[in-house]
C-alpha cells in the first residue's frame, strides 16, 4: 500500500451511483482496490448510470478486483452461516 493510500474496500452500489451523480468517482483512487460483487457491478453499470459515469468506472477499472472472486467469497460466507 502506497503512502496515503487507504486499504481495499468492498463497494455497494449506492455510493458508486451517488459519486457518479456528482462527478466524483475519481475519489475511488484513494483506495488500494475496490471489490465490487457482481450484483453491485450489474446494478451500477447495467442500470441507470449516465454514459459518462460508466466511462468513468471503466477508466477506474484497474482498481476493481475481479468481481467473480468477491462473489465466490460471498457464496462461501452464505454456506457457512447455515440455513
Amino acid at each position: 500500500m502506497g503512502a496515503g493510500a487507504v486499504g481495499p474496500v468492498v463497494a455497494d452500489s449506492s455510493p458508486l451511483i451517488h459519486l457518479a451523480e456528482i462527478g466524483l468517482l475519481g475519489l475511488l483512487r484513494m483506495f488500494e482496490a475496490v471489490h465490487a460483487p457482481g450484483a453491485v457491478w450489474s446494478e451500477t453499470v447495467g442500470k441507470g448510470l449516465a454514459e459518462n459515469a460508466i466511462a468513468q468506472l471503466y477508466d477506474l477499472s484497474s482498481l476493481f478486483v475481479t468481481r467473480a472472486i468477491v462473489d465466490l467469497v460471498i457464496d462461501e460466507l452464505r454456506k457457512s452461516s447455515g440455513p
